[in-house]
């Protein structure tokens, strides 16, 4: 069956580059399992469907923008006017306006809402104390539990010990089998992520065979994460 996507290359958006921040760029690819985005500051990555937004500014959103484009970072501002790709903002430190290129900003995840609908469903599926697979940054899914779910965001308690908001839409439930592709932390103490197959899961305890050395390695599955392209 041909797959189908909303998505078209050349599409405007927002797309996460780290799990709580949206960044405007461009569709370059649509495959079966993602899009591949150029981001506006020159970065690409590959990002899931289910995290896109229209690129889309109104008037009064709060926005964080780089004011020396030569520097990654960023200040609190408000849209006071949109023409296409050029945007006036007002900076919230010192009310100065300044009309910048659209690729300057960012948007803080947890401002924009799911359509109501969506939200509603989803709400429906989650609660607090679900284990779950969510992001931390685009590319992987890690270990986690929801602490509370608010307006279509989940609190997530990661394995591992880091705490953000994630959107309900790129929750999937924590389910490993025999054979998945994974990484793992062979070395516990560093974050340093080797590939390998999962051979064994029993609970919250699971067996990696690393494919470096073809080693086996029993660990919790705080030090594992997954790549989302292997996920359906």
């Amino acid at each position: 069956m041909a797959h189908t996507s909303r998505w078209q290359v050349g599409d405007r958006v927002l797309a996460p580059w780290e799990p709580d921040f949206l960044y405007p760029g461009t569709v370059a690819h649509v495959g079966r399992r993602g899009v591949v985005i150029e981001y506006d500051d020159g970065d690409e990555g590959y990002v899931p469907e289910s995290v896109l937004r229209p690129l889309r500014l109104e008037v009064g959103s709060q926005v964080q923008v780089r004011r020396d484009p030569e520097v990654n970072r960023y200040y609190w501002g408000e849209v006071l006017a949109v023409q296409g790709e050029r945007v006036l903002v007002r900076y919230s430190d010192d009310d100065g306006e300044e009309t910048i290129p659209i690729g300057r900003i960012r948007i803080p995840r947890v401002l924009l809402r799911l359509p109501r609908e969506q939200e509603e469903e989803l709400t429906a599926l989650w609660k607090p104390g679900d284990r779950v697979l969510a992001p931390w940054e685009p590319h992987f899914l890690y270990p986690g539990t929801i602490r509370q779910i608010e307006s279509g965001i989940a609190l997530i308690d990661y394995d591992d010990g880091d705490v953000g908001p994630v959107s309900l839409a790129e929750l999937m439930p924590l389910h490993l089998e025999v054979g998945m592709r994974v990484q793992a932390r062979r070395n516990r103490f560093e974050k340093v992520y080797e590939p390998g197959t999962l051979t064994a899961v029993e609970g919250e305890s699971i067996t990696v065979c690393y494919d470096a050395d073809q080693t086996e390695d029993e660990l919790d599955i705080a030090y594992i994460r997954l790549p989302r392209d292997t996920l359906v």
